[in-house]
Order: C-alpha cells, then structure tokens, then sequence
C-alpha cells in the first residue's frame, strides 16, 4: 500500500510538470549537450550559445526538445523555464548589442529566462540587467506633498504641474524621485518635497450637512453646516479629515475656508412656537423662536428662510413666517386681587386712564416680563402679574385693629344700621375688615362712610365669613 501511495504521488509530479511545461517557452544555455535519447546513446550537438527550445515532452530525467530543426533529448537540469520578474527601477531593454530599445518603467513585469551572466534574456528577445528586476512587484508608496512642491517632466526635467499642500501622492521611489502617474503619463517629485504622513492644511468650514467615508469610501457619520474642522491634504475631489483617531474623507465642494454672509432681506413674524434648525434636512434642533418674535431675515433657501444667531446663520421653516405680528392667545383668566391701574406698555410710565378693580374676572393673552396682557376696549393692554390670581380674592379685607372709644357702642347687623344687635364697651378690640362692593352698588358710599367689622365675639355669628356688622365709625379707634 505505501509503495502505491508513493507512485501516485510520484504520477501525479510528472503530470503536472509535464502539463506546465509541454509547449512553454524555454531555453538552453551554452554548452548543453543534445542527445538522440533518453539513454544518451548518441550526442547529436552541444549549443554554443544559448537557444530558444519548444519542449515536446518531458520525463523523469530528460526533456524532448526542438533545437532549431534538430529533435532530440537534454537532461532536465539544463532547461530553463521563463519566470516572471518585475523592474524595481526604470530600466532599459537591450537588444543583442547593447543598445536601449525600449524604456521599462518601475514595477513592469517581464518574463525573462534565469541564465547566468548580467543581462537577462526575455522572452521577447530583448536584454533587461539583472540587477533591475526583482522577484515581487514594488510596492507603492503613498507620501504627501509639502508646500511648494511642484511635478518634473523627468527627474532633472522641466515644472509640469504645481501640487497642493498635502495632496495624496502615490507612486515608486526612483532615486531621489518619487514616480508617480499623470494625465499624459508619469511625472516626478522630489522626495524632500513630499512627507511620510499626511500635512495639515488648514482648517475650513462646512457648508451644508454632509458625510464622510473611510478609506473604502463607506459613510460612517457627517459633519453639520457650519462646523469648522482640520483639513489634512486632497486626494482628487476629496479631503482628508481626522476623526476619532483616524482619517477620514469629504468631498471638497462642501467645504470653505470662511462661511458664506448674506446680506439683511426684511424681518418676519414668527406665527407660532417653531424650531430653529441647523441645516435645511431638519435632523439638528438648535434652538426655537416664540410666538409672535420678531426675526432679522437674510433671504431663502428652498422651503427654509434664513437668521442670523448665536454667530451664525441658521434655519426656519418659511410657512411658520409672517409679515404682521400674530394676535395674541388666549391663555386663560385672572382675578384682579386689588385695584390697579392699566398700562399701554411693560413699563409704569405708561399709565393710561383705565384701570381695574379688585375681584374683577379678566381675560389674560400671556405674559411679557413682570406684566401679563389683558384685551380691552379693542385693544391689548398690560397689568402687572402681581395683581392677578386665579382665585377670586375674597369680599373682605383686614385692615388692621380697632378699639372701641366709649362704652355702649352700638352694634348692627348690616351697613344700613337698622337692626342692632349688641353693643361694645370701652375699650374693646376689633379686627377690621373692609368691604369691597362694585362700583355701581347703591351702598358703597355709606359702607366706606359707615365701616362694616366682623363681630367675632357673637356667638350667634361664630365661625360664619358672610355675615356683616357695622358701627359708627367716630366710635372707635384706631389701634
């Protein structure tokens, strides 16, 4: 069994080998020695230089060759087979004196054939040195240009092209040289022109909200309108940007060295509560205006217009606009908690004539500082917030304490002192109340005349708020 494994592994080299070489270029080097079979029996010639062979056919120790016309047999240690081999610097291709014929560029790939000596033959019968090539392609290498560096024709060539301070260059080091492609060909650029890692440029803004990519060119986040970020070179419509440790890239189109300014173009209303956004897609709320502020514009973009804050230009809806200010809402009811007067504007020096009462229900239409509105007489006025309450104030209120100056004071029920009913010695307490009666009642005269007091001692009356007792006023004192 193993002696069968190991002829099937053997059958299996053959195979391939036969099949890889059978028909491939190849080539004799001088002096090899040509044989009419595989058991060398006879010697039919021994090449004086090397030679160009088609192989017929390939066994275990020699191969069938055409030399020129002439058939026949070589040992398989004197073949060589065409590799492949790549230029590690430009180079010329030789003809058989000597003489360039074509010029090959770093990193070409040539099939040449491994014999000695310093020049290689290829298989499309030119010359290449040997110490030009390389068994692996050159890398490329990625370095950026400094300020001021500029593109050669030639190493030692004329200016062809200004480069960017930081664009990407890719290309092979020739020399001093750096190779790398252009429109009409291959340029050079000193390599003391260029460095090893990417050159801040500056820094821009950006213009509108926008993304940017990895090197795969994948969206991984987005910049807003306005953001001003570190820019580190080109490459091609590209900038590269440095983001959370690493590079990153932004069209360049969408990027500026200042903001653009816009020129005023009126101002708006603002019709309702509306968000202020950073860009025109709506994704950053940075901010809101209130109801009926009033804005500065600075012209439209699409459906959004255009303001001015926090330093920079930002965005409304257009719809959410108006030339004329909004009328005030409603935003419920207020009781007044004492007489106050009226004002046409937030500020005590605008009194006007009109003025409230205490207990009055009002309508209010929101607040402005230390005032809220009030709508009256077919227009918007203001009172102070301080004297609205959303409860009703009550009917009384204390004014401090009083005695009773004689005795047998008379007390009575109400303020029209037709029932009495008791009577106070001298020198009593009492606490006095006022009474707040509207205007147009036939008794306020005579209950400001006539002061009501809460008779606290009645026992009759205790614990009621309702009731009302009056005496004379000279009666008493105050306390």
């Amino acid at each position: 069994m193993k002696r069968i494994f190991s002829l099937l592994v053997l059958f299996t080299f053959y195979w391939t080998l036969t099949a890889q070489a059978v028909g491939s270029d190849a080539m004799l080097p001088a002096g090899t020695t040509l044989y009419a079979d595989s058991e060398e029996s006879s010697i039919l010639l021994v090449t004086d230089e090397p030679k160009r062979v088609d192989i017929q056919d390939v066994t275990e120790t020699h191969t069938s060759v055409t030399v020129d016309t002439q058939n026949g047999f070589v040992r398989n240690d004197d073949v060589r087979y065409a590799v492949t081999r790549y230029t590690q610097t430009e180079t010329d291709a030789l003809d058989a004196s000597g003489n360039p014929v074509a010029t090959l560029p770093i990193g070409t790939a040539v099939d040449v054939f491994d014999i000695e000596g310093d020049l290689l033959l290829t298989t499309d019968g030119t010359y290449v040195s040997r110490d030009a090539l390389g068994e692996k392609m050159p890398e490329a290498v990625t370095r950026y240009a400094k300020a001021g560096a500029v593109v050669l024709s030639a190493p030692d060539g004329d200016t062809i092209a200004e480069l960017e301070a930081g664009q990407t260059l890719n290309g092979f080091v020739v020399g001093s040289m750096l190779r790398i492609e252009t429109a009409d060909g291959f340029g050079y650029v000193a390599l003391d022109a260029t460095s090893t890692r990417p050159i801040k440029t500056g820094t821009q803004f950006v213009l509108t909200t926008s993304p940017y990519t990895d090197a795969s060119g994948k969206i991984i986040g987005s910049l807003v309108r306005g953001e001003q970020t570190s820019v580190y070179g080109t490459i091609g419509d590209t900038a590269r940007l440095f983001k959370d440790g690493a590079y990153v890239y932004m069209k360049r189109d969408v990027l500026a060295d200042k903001m653009p300014r816009y020129t005023k173009t009126g101002s708006r209303y603002a019709l309702a509560a509306i968000n202020v956004y950073q860009d025109t897609d709506k994704k950053q709320v940075v901010g809101s205006l209130k109801r009926s502020q009033l804005v500065t514009i600075y012209g439209t973009d699409g459906d959004f217009t255009r303001i001015y804050t926090r330093g920079q230009f930002l965005f409304v809806e257009t719809k959410s606009l108006g030339t004329t200010k909004p009328a005030p809402l409603k935003t419920g009811q207020r009781y007044i908690t004492k007489d106050t007067p009226v004002y046409a504007r937030t500020v005590l020096s605008s009194k006007t004539s009109l003025s409230l009462k205490r207990g009055q229900l009002v309508t209010i239409y929101g607040t402005e500082g230390n005032y809220t509105r009030i709508f009256t007489q077919e227009n918007y006025y203001f009172i102070p917030t301080s004297v609205t309450s959303t409860k009703k104030p009550p009917r009384f209120e204390s004014t401090g304490m009083r005695y009773s100056r004689y005795n047998e004071v008379e007390v009575y029920a109400s303020t029209s002192v037709t029932k009495q009913v008791g009577s106070l010695k001298r020198g009593h307490v009492w606490d006095e109340w006022v009474l707040h009666a509207h205007p147009s009642e036939r008794d306020v005269s005579l209950c400001r005349d006539r002061l009501p007091r809460r008779l606290e001692t009645d026992r009759e009356t205790e614990g009621r708020n309702d009731l009302l007792y009056a005496v004379q006023r000279d009666a008493l004192l105050l306390g």
